[in-house]
């Protein structure tokens, strides 16, 4: 009998913790039209040679390599091709980017070390060579499907579009499939620790003070873009005279966990 009640008491303190994730957004790029891209994609040549990012079915090559179905691809010899997703709405809450990645060498014909970046732009900020991406990297293994995850929750409450760059990057072919966004929602007892956080004046000209059921720990402030910005905090109060006006995100970090607000400065 003290098994069983043990074993109840560690399956509620199990089930009250869990954290359930929904889908924000989700492309397996299956619905593509022949030698082009999903509705609402854009696959932009930047360097104009003709030979930018599709959406194929292409078993032979990519099956083996851990992808299914359709998949976004470019073939390139010198690339610089940029694929771009339709408009997402990023709810507040803990959010991340998940996709899979691959690169294929042909039997080792191909080096297998692309280049690529990911970008998160707001829907009225278009992609430009001055952007800074949230990911650069040149892959670290050739004809396999690699799982990769990019934290998305500093923005938050933003309406976004997520861009893959190709480029910097010899005769190669980059393969991309399953891109999705998830937020994370909290099971009953991280709920019922998730701090309780008020800010005012909202808007605001130069200190916000902040309100919280328990001690702060951290504040962070990004603007529209996603770029992190100076703001001193002073005990309970941010500094954002230097600010220029327009809205803003605050991440608050507590003693009991995270929560995220926007803010307009004038």
């Amino acid at each position: 009998m003290m098994k069983k009640i043990l074993f109840l008491g560690a399956l509620v303190s199990v089930i009250s913790q869990t954290k359930a994730q929904s889908i924000v957004f989700n492309e397996t790029f299956e619905t593509s039209t022949t030698a082009g891209v999903p509705v609402g994609w854009t696959a932009t040549d930047l360097d104009g040679d003709g030979n930018s990012w599709v959406a194929d079915d292409e078993p032979g090559i990519t099956d083996p390599m851990g992808f299914s179905g359709k998949v976004a691809l470019c073939v390139e010899d010198t690339p610089n091709d940029l694929l771009g997703s339709p408009s997402i709405n990023l709810p507040v809450g803990t959010l991340n980017l998940t996709y899979q990645i691959g690169s294929y060498t042909g039997n080792g014909a191909v080096p297998f070390n692309n280049h690529y970046a990911v970008y998160i732009l707001p829907v009225a900020t278009p992609y430009s060579a001055a952007a800074v991406p949230v990911l650069e990297e040149s892959l670290s293994a050739g004809d396999t499907a690699l799982n990769k995850t990019i934290n998305l929750s500093s923005y938050a409450g933003q309406n976004v579009r997520i861009y893959f760059r190709f480029f910097d990057s010899g005769i190669r072919v980059l393969i991309l499939d399953n891109v999705k966004v998830t937020q994370t929602v909290l099971g009953t007892s991280e709920a019922d620790n998730n701090p309780q956080v008020g800010i005012y004046p909202n808007p605001a000209t130069d200190y916000i003070t902040i309100k919280s059921n328990s001690k702060l720990t951290n504040v962070e402030v990004y603007d529209a873009a996603g770029r992190k910005m100076i703001a001193p905090l002073n005990i309970d109060k941010i500094d954002v005279k230097s600010l220029q006006p327009g809205n803003y995100i605050m991440k608050v970090e507590t003693s009991k966990g995270i929560n995220t607000t926007k803010f307009i400065k004038k």
